[in-house]
């Protein structure tokens, strides 16, 4: 508690249906500690404040009328909500929502945000702990957020408009992810035949192949199964590199919570995370889900310095989620019993419904958001000219296209295939299997040849 004047606090979160608990969790604490102050909380779909007081909703002209008399103005990172403080001569704090904590669907909010401080329309704070701060400084000062004049707000609506449509618009190619995200070509395949399909395509890229993702959690962290290198999970330089990128270490992984949210909508587990999506509840721990993934490939990319990475499953459960993270350029491929599609070569090869079911999920998802896709067939796998034309299809990075060699990255030759896999004992890859492309080398170095000891 201090002694200067008491202030009225309003904390925006917008319509969206994502749940905001931090930032209504800040205002509790706020109002706790300054109860001199009136904070009032419009929360939307978050569950109300304990302590500050609050409505879900509110009309244009309560807000308008809030704003009037709000001394300090924290919104969150909606170009609406920003044009209507500014409008009221607030510069207002943004707070923005972080698909990381299950706060909105990509990072577009944070982006945004940072654009519009960069250019004096809005303050970008990311932590509570700088929230503290700015709120602290600006409720002691007379002015609080209010400090434009009439003229400097003219023109920031449209202006916020128009970014806005550039940072929703649709994923209508291969390059609308967000910029510097990792290249990820899933391919969806019976066990074993991603092994040829590495072999043709070498040449092609700098490859770095992960095997089944899903393996990490489970086989990886807790069992400490050995990758395709020979050493155990927890040995393999490759994947220490990456776990000390992505999370600071394996340690820090929650893997029981990581299961709960792959398997948290449905009994039936094939279905994994795609039944998420239909339900707000979903749609949270679908983000949170994807996040771990995203965190993986970026760390992967960065360690390997390969131009495409490979996941690799026998359904295309994971492709669903990961098609929802804008921060992972997701290709799919198919290599199915004929050219065709993934639902109709698994259809006939006579899955139950419940499969058929999530495959149609999957299916219709990477149309909806328009991930480039690709089919073939076991026979064209080892034709070099039939795979050159489906990775130019996918428009996949290529020899030719100086895609290799970005700055930052580890160094790695271009036409190379390094495997780091967990060993699947189906497919005879790993202890008492063939060697893997990359057996032995460090983290990302010394990849192997494609096509050398698969």
């Amino acid at each position: 508690m201090t002694s200067r004047a008491a202030r009225t606090i309003a904390v925006l979160v917008g319509t969206d249906c994502h749940p905001f608990q931090r930032i209504i969790d800040w205002a509790d604490k706020w109002a706790e500690a300054n109860p001199a102050d009136r904070v009032i909380v419009q929360y939307g779909h978050s569950a109300p404040p304990r302590t500050a007081s609050g409505r879900a909703f509110i009309s244009p002209t309560e807000l308008a009328t809030l704003l009037e008399t709000s001394d300090v103005v924290i919104i969150h990172g909606g170009p609406a909500t920003l044009s209507e403080a500014r409008k009221a001569s607030h510069l207002p704090l943004v707070f923005p929502r972080d698909p990381r904590h299950g706060e909105h669907v990509d990072d577009h909010q944070q982006r945004f945000s940072r654009w519009a401080d960069g250019r004096d329309l809005a303050i970008c704070v990311e932590s509570a702990q700088e929230l503290d701060a700015r709120v602290a400084a600006a409720a002691g000062d007379k002015a609080g957020t209010r400090r434009l004049m009439e003229a400097e707000t003219f023109g920031a609506d449209e202006a916020a408009r128009k970014l806005a449509a550039l940072l929703h618009k649709r994923r209508t190619s291969a390059n609308s992810a967000s910029a510097g995200a990792p290249v990820v070509l899933y391919v969806a395949a019976p066990s074993g035949s991603v092994d040829t399909l590495l072999e043709t395509a070498g040449g092609l890229a700098s490859v770095a192949f992960l095997g089944d993702t899903r393996r990490l959690w489970q086989r990886g962290i807790i069992d400490n199964e050995d990758c395709s290198c020979g050493l155990p999970f927890h040995e393999c330089t490759f994947w220490r590199a990456v776990g000390k990128t992505a999370f600071g270490g394996w340690d820090e992984v929650d893997v029981a919570g990581l299961s709960r949210l792959a398997g948290a909508a449905t009994p039936a587990r094939y279905l994994g995370p795609a039944v998420l999506a239909g339900r707000l509840q979903g749609r949270q721990q679908l983000a949170r889900y994807s996040g771990y993934y995203q965190a993986v490939y970026a760390a992967a990319r960065d360690v390997s310095g390969a131009d495409v990475l490979v996941d690799s499953a026998e359904d295309p459960m994971l492709a669903y989620a990961l098609s929802h993270n804008r921060e992972i350029d997701l290709r799919f491929l198919e290599l199915s019993l004929a050219a065709t599609s993934w639902t109709s070569a698994r259809t006939a090869a006579g899955q139950d419904k419940p499969s058929r079911l999530a495959a149609l999920r999957a299916a219709r998802a990477l149309s909806r958001h328009s991930i480039p896709r690709a089919s073939l067939s076991p026979t064209a796998v080892r034709d070099r000219h039939a795979v050159s034309a489906c990775w130019a299809r996918l428009g996949l990075p290529g020899s030719g296209d100086g895609a290799a060699g970005t700055v930052g990255r580890a160094p790695q030759p271009v036409h190379a295939v390094a495997c780091h896999a967990l060993a699947d004992p189906r497919s005879g890859v790993g202890p008492g299997g063939a060697a893997a492309p990359g057996r032995g080398a460090g983290a990302g170095a010394g990849a192997a040849t494609a096509g050398t000891g698969w």
